[in-house]
């Protein structure tokens, strides 16, 4: 069960147990799961679930890529001709 700790959400068991970056996903995939159906579900209640900060959310809705495309897409090399040099 979650905790509530100021505005966030931290989970007591064990924090690093699962990734940001998959809660985040999974928060997104939950998101998308319920508004593609009839029922809704905000931002605010997915990212409450998954202890995922809201405004992080709603930019990954509205079109945000993930810290790992965003990093690949910047570098001027790729990883075979780094590999190279």
């Amino acid at each position: 069960m979650p905790v509530k700790k100021n505005h966030y959400v931290e989970f007591p068991n064990d924090p690093n147990e699962l990734s940001e970056s998959v809660r985040l996903q999974m928060a997104h995939d939950n998101y998308l799961d319920h508004n593609t159906s009839k029922k809704t579900k905000s931002i605010r209640k997915c990212a409450r679930e998954h202890g995922i900060i809201y405004e992080t959310l709603r930019d990954r809705i509205n079109g945000a890529k993930p810290k790992e495309q965003d990093a690949v897409a910047r570098q001027r090399l790729s990883g075979r001709q780094q590999a190279v040099i």
